[in-house]
């Protein structure tokens, strides 16, 4: 007679083969290399944003400058006479910007047409 008790069953498997483990681990290694990747391909456009972003707002501060200097004398001598101006280097955020403008006549007109350009290293 053999006796069988039903706390003894010898086959039950009690935990992972290391083949589980290791295919379970490149599963998630792959899924996480996956995410890393993808955000390191949308690090580059939101650095570029920024610096546009930032280009901008030194642009506005630029044309709000001259715009204050508006009046007739400033027409004939100061920055707002005709020509290609150069303007100091700005930095922000450790990105440098260099600015120029353009002012040019309105052949039509009286009126002045500045034309503002910043270029970012």
């Amino acid at each position: 007679m053999i006796f069988k008790f039903p706390h003894m069953i010898w086959n039950q498997k009690n935990g992972f083969t290391i083949v589980e483990v290791v295919i379970s681990s490149l599963i998630f290694v792959i899924a996480v290399a996956g995410i890393f990747a993808s955000i390191n391909l949308l690090r580059k456009p939101a650095e570029d944003t920024t610096d546009k972003i930032n280009a901008a707002f030194v642009g506005k501060e630029i044309l709000e400058g001259l715009r204050k200097q508006v009046d007739a004398a400033s027409w004939q001598t100061g920055d707002l006479t005709v020509g290609t101006h150069a303007l100091n280097t700005i930095s922000v955020d450790g990105v440098t910007y260099t600015p120029s403008y353009t002012v040019s006549d309105d052949p039509d007109t009286s009126a002045r047409k500045v034309t503002l350009s910043i270029n970012w290293i």
